[in-house]
């Protein structure tokens, strides 16, 4: 499964959010502390179970 993918200018970024599960792998991993992985609620417009961010 593949949510993260790199852009036209090499960066990671979310390729594919709607296949997040929220387990927090790609959190953990990441060399840079830049991604941070928060619940969403179905009551702000969320549609899964978690969605994934990156900071710049």
């Amino acid at each position: 499964m593949e949510v993260l993918g790199r852009g036209e200018d090499g960066r990671v970024m979310v390729v594919h959010g709607e296949k997040c599960t929220a387990c927090r792998w790609c959190e953990l991993h990441c060399p840079d502390f830049a991604i941070f992985v928060s619940d969403v609620n179905s009551e702000n417009g969320g549609s899964g179970p978690g969605s994934e961010e990156e900071n710049e």
